[in-house]
């Protein structure tokens, strides 16, 4: 199962780099995150350079997938 982590504070109206790892640890993906907190959702959009893990498309995640690093 993959998990996302952050360093920063989540806050409205600021991006946070939020890192996508596997189950074995390994970073697989890099976003930035923007909240949402109408709907209690991180909303990810690949960050610049992300190439580097490959295809990687938008999406939304629930605020409670979110682990601090």
């Amino acid at each position: 199962m993959n998990t996302y982590h952050t360093k920063q504070k989540v806050t409205t109206g600021k991006p946070i780099k939020v890192f996508q790892k596997n189950e074995h640890g390994k970073i697989i993906g890099e976003y930035d995150g923007y909240y949402r907190p109408d709907k209690g959702t991180i909303v990810l959009y690949p960050a610049k350079k992300s190439y580097l893990y490959g295809t990687l498309i938008k999406h939304e995640i629930s605020i409670r997938l979110l682990r601090s690093m």
